[in-house]
């Protein structure tokens, strides 16, 4: 099986959460080329452009990008934290290979934080659908887990799982083309995280979550 390597540009938090833009052409072309001698690789399997709103241009960075995958620096070019007008756009430009935005059982549309905007899953799921582009949703637990949802919980205890379990296990069946990324530091959560794959939940209890 063959390495996939995926990285992300588009910004960089500094000590006080603000921003560093990285997102202009020749820092994006500064950003991949240095992953390239670091990971000392001849291209970068799958990049992932993180929109940072109000600043650069959104157009000029998505033909950088698509230009250093003509190049072959790039195998597969995504976006990350795009609204539906911005994804409309880059696939108008070049082939979009996945899109990852916010999007979990608590928080599905996009939200004001002291980040800046952040774009949520729900309104760019249906175009994905319609394309085939996997929606890779980040903080799915981050935002839903400290909600208690009773309703995350009865399904939960009608499983036999844990609340993170279950909060998985609808992600995996709400949509074909959505591809949960938990993030964990612990093998036994690890291990928890794949059991939420072999739960099978049923259209009532979507019905009821929804």
């Amino acid at each position: 099986m063959d390495l996939v390597i995926c990285t992300k540009v588009g910004g960089a938090r500094k000590p006080d959460k603000s921003w560093i833009p990285y997102n202009t052409p020749e820092n994006l072309r500064s950003s991949i080329e240095n992953n390239l001698r670091t990971l000392k690789i001849e291209q970068v399997t799958l990049v992932h452009f993180r929109v940072m709103p109000g600043v650069g241009s959104f157009e000029e960075s998505m033909e950088a990008m698509f230009k250093m995958q003509q190049e072959g620096k790039i195998l597969h070019v995504g976006v990350s934290n795009v609204s539906r007008e911005q994804l409309e756009i880059a696939m108008k430009m070049g082939t979009v290979a996945s899109v990852e935005n916010m999007y979990g059982h608590a928080q599905r549309n996009s939200m004001k934080s002291h980040y800046g905007d952040t774009n949520g899953g729900a309104e760019v799921l249906d175009i994905c659908e319609a394309n085939g582009i996997p929606l890779v949703p980040y903080f799915s637990l981050f935002l839903s887990t400290p909600k208690k949802d009773v309703r995350i919980a009865e399904i939960a205890k009608k499983y036999g799982i844990n609340e993170i379990q279950a909060n998985i296990a609808w992600l995996l069946h709400k949509s074909p083309w959505i591809l949960p990324i938990p993030g964990t530091s612990s093998l036994a959560h690890f291990e928890e995280n794949l059991k939420a794959a072999e739960v099978e939940l049923t259209r009532e209890d979507m019905d009821f979550l929804e």
